[in-house]
């Protein structure tokens, strides 16, 4: 989440985060150097995906069959994601919470 306190028609607030009011961004970094190689603005509007598993697969489009492997948070662990992911020859890794079903 970048920090912002303009008017912006997406911006979004999560009361627990540091910084609740903000611009929330899904990137894709490199695990040592931290490079970012691709980087996603959450949009608001209701023609644009943001089902979670769609937005891995958009950043994740050009790594996709070539046998990287991604490594996720909590946020993004899903059973569907990974499932899909090894199914396009990409290894995954995550963290999970020990109390979501």
């Amino acid at each position: 989440m970048c920090p912002w306190r303009g008017k912006l028609r997406s911006k979004v607030y999560f009361k627990d985060k540091p910084t609740p009011w903000g611009i929330k961004m899904y990137k894709l970094c490199e695990a040592s150097s931290g490079y970012v190689y691709c980087l996603k603005i959450y949009a608001a509007q209701p023609n644009m995906s943001n089902r979670l598993i769609d937005v891995v697969l958009q950043i994740m489009n050009p790594m996709l069959d070539k046998t990287y492997h991604l490594f996720t948070d909590n946020y993004y662990t899903c059973p569907e994601l990974y499932e899909t992911l090894i199914k396009r020859k990409t290894h995954c890794t995550g963290t999970v919470k020990s109390n979501q079903q």
